[in-house]
């Protein structure tokens, strides 16, 4: 699923907002702020000129390679108007792959209906829904790990 179109969108009163719309060849759209008061106008050029073409062709679902490229490959590095213009990346990004199952449900959703009615949807939905919180790995809980030189772990934050 790759990015075809990029857009950055500069709103409101005056030039407030600005956004970042991306689409996919599947017709998956997303969108994602880049607002930074005072330098609206610095961070849509930034994304206009050095986000946008770097964005176009790539795998939207690709998450973490397009996070590591623009964070680590980028010329200009951790100031605010990057940050801002990273931030709306990660959130069209995130947007479009989370929008990604639902637009599988359309194409599967009839098949399984005419397979064994919704009683076969309902139960295929709720296999793959616990089949993903299964596949979740547990977190370690905060404080349980044990630091060198004392003589019992940490059991309060």
């Amino acid at each position: 699923m790759k990015i075809t179109s990029a857009e950055v969108v500069v709103t409101c009163p005056g030039r407030n907002f600005v956004s970042l719309r991306l689409e996919t060849e599947d017709g998956v759209v997303g969108w994602g702020d880049a607002t930074l008061n005072g330098r609206e106008l610095a961070v849509a050029s930034y994304l206009r000129d050095q986000v946008n073409p770097v964005l176009l062709g790539r795998d939207a679902r690709a998450i973490e390679d397009t996070w590591q490229y623009l964070y680590r490959g980028s010329y200009w590095r951790r100031g605010p108007v990057t940050m801002a213009a990273d931030t709306a990346k990660d959130l069209v990004i995130i947007n479009i792959a989370v929008a990604l199952p639902q637009s599988l449900v359309p194409f599967a959703a009839p098949a399984l209906i005419a397979l064994g009615g919704y009683p076969a949807l309902y139960l295929t939905l709720a296999a793959l829904g616990l089949l993903g919180a299964a596949a979740i790995l547990r977190v370690p809980e905060v404080g349980r790990e044990h630091i060198p030189g004392r003589s019992a772990p940490i059991t309060r934050v």
